[in-house]
């Protein structure tokens, strides 16, 4: 792929929405495209209520996409004036020990000047933080960090010509599941198509996902919209991978040991996010226009049953973005509050 147009994908999926903490909880819709909707009559969500609100020291700033967490409350953050090269850790428990997490240096040959860029980050219940980055030569790596921030690990991934890659979630074996589309220097029988494969820690191809099952396929036009593909860990040592109307459990082996259906309570919104708790999904759903305000709203899974567990949106005075949902603790919001971060707990209960 030219360099112009791998340079625009790469800005597509890191500034596909930027969320800046001041503005409004639901953000801006990343696209308009139509999912079949369910045949069901619309339901009526609860709204949350204030369980506690917690004022930090930390200046408010914007950042892109979607947070993340790891068991310990610890938050991960992509600042919005960073460039695709720096990682925010929050940390809930001690303020003092939050830190910026830099990409690494690019090795490639071709621009050691730079960092390399980075594509997505994920982050395991046990709080390893990995970034999946693309350097000078177009070469796609996952760079694992230890608790001090320092890299441990970089598993350069063995990936078809012609691919690029969007979304990637580590299994607590340290294995990989990466998913992408080939671009349009593809050859024309693959070309737009989805690609998702598992790697082992050091890269190298161990399965090829692409038929066990589907993503929608990307359009070949740099103007359209890229979509997001939400892969979240969970504590059972799975990955959950979120679908229109579905969410596909997938083992470190590659197997589909479940499929978790869901109705939409709401047949005109879309999923467009998922959190994954103790036996329990929290699926976002929003009607997606390009150039509207989202007002999200929360369905709630049982993992094991499949059956709805509750149905919310966000209280009413919260005006931020949802980082984090557990048994425990319910939704933490993120806001701010006379400049500073703010966190907003909610109860499901």
């Amino acid at each position: 792929m030219a360099a112009r147009v791998r340079q625009f994908l790469l800005w597509s999926v890191r500034f596909s929405v930027l969320y800046a903490c001041c503005a409004s909880g639901a953000g801006q819709a990343r696209h308009s495209d139509k999912q079949k909707t369910q045949n069901a009559p619309t339901r009526q969500p609860r709204a949350l209520q204030v369980t506690s609100k917690k004022i930090l020291t930390i200046p408010a700033f914007g950042f892109y996409g979607e947070p993340l967490s790891d068991d310990s409350g610890n938050l991960y953050f992509e600042p919005a004036n960073q460039r695709d090269s720096t990682i925010f850790k929050l940390s809930q428990l001690n303020e003092s020990n939050s830190k910026m997490i830099q990409a690494p240096p690019d090795r490639s040959g071709a621009d050691d000047s730079s960092l390399v860029s980075i594509i997505d980050d994920a982050v395991t219940p046990s709080g390893t933080l990995y970034m999946l980055a693309e350097d000078a030569k177009y070469q796609f790596h996952v760079f694992g960090f230890d608790s001090d921030g320092n890299v441990k690990r970089d598993s350069k991934l063995e990936i078809p010509e012609n691919l690029f890659l969007v979304g990637f979630a580590v299994f607590d074996n340290d294995t990989i599941l990466a998913t992408g589309y080939y671009d349009r220097d593809a050859p024309e029988t693959v070309r737009g198509k989805n690609y998702a494969a598992i790697f082992d820690e050091s890269g190298q191809l161990l399965k090829d996902m692409a038929s066990t099952f589907s993503l929608d396929a990307i359009s070949l036009d740099p103007a359209a919209p890229v979509k997001n593909i939400y892969i979240r860990p969970g504590k059972d040592g799975n990955l959950y991978l979120l679908k229109p109307s579905a969410v596909l459990v997938i083992s470190p082996g590659g197997e589909i040991v479940r499929r978790i259906k869901f109705v939409k309570p709401d047949p005109a919104t879309e999923a467009m996010g998922l959190y994954v708790a103790d036996g329990l999904l929290a699926v976002q759903l929003g009607e997606l226009k390009t150039g509207k305000v989202i007002h999200p709203s929360y369905l709630i899974i049982n993992t094991i049953t499949g059956q709805e567990y509750g149905y919310f949106v966000p209280p009413a005075e919260v005006k931020g973005r949802l980082t984090r949902f557990s048994v425990e603790e319910g939704f933490l919001f993120v806001t701010d509050e006379k400049h500073k971060l703010v966190l907003v707990t909610a109860h499901i209960n």
